[in-house]
């Protein structure tokens, strides 16, 4: 999905203390919390709620960034089967595909991410 067709409020966020709210001054959250918690926290939480579309671009970014690479890799090391996260086809596990089935692992763990991010928008 690209920020032409996002369903959430694009970015910049910026929080002012515990408020989040878009360029254009509009109220995206208010991370007040339960009046046991310290200000700390709350002005804290704002902050993380206010780099939410950063980290998502990042995400997806990284993800086509290492789709990319395991592609060359796969390429380069055409008899084994990395993309599924298991051993090279000649029975063996390399230590030089240990980076790459990593890679693979961290893949799909951003591309989950992505996933529950973009799944909350459409709630």
């Amino acid at each position: 999905m690209t920020t032409e067709t996002a369903t959430h409020t694009l970015g910049p966020w910026h929080a002012d203390g515990f408020i989040v709210r878009d360029g254009g001054g509009v109220l995206i959250a208010d991370a007040c919390g339960d009046s046991r918690q310290p200000p700390e926290v709350s002005h804290s939480n704002a902050d993380l709620i206010a780099a939410a579309p950063g980290l998502l671009a990042a995400a997806e970014a990284m993800y086509g960034s290492f789709s990319w690479l395991l592609d060359e890799a796969s390429d380069a090391h055409g008899k084994c089967n990395l993309s599924d996260d298991t051993e090279c086809r000649e029975g063996s596990r390399p230590t030089d595909h240990e980076e790459i089935r990593d890679a693979y692992l961290l893949r799909r763990v951003i591309k989950t991410t992505i996933a529950q991010a973009r799944e909350g928008e459409a709630s």
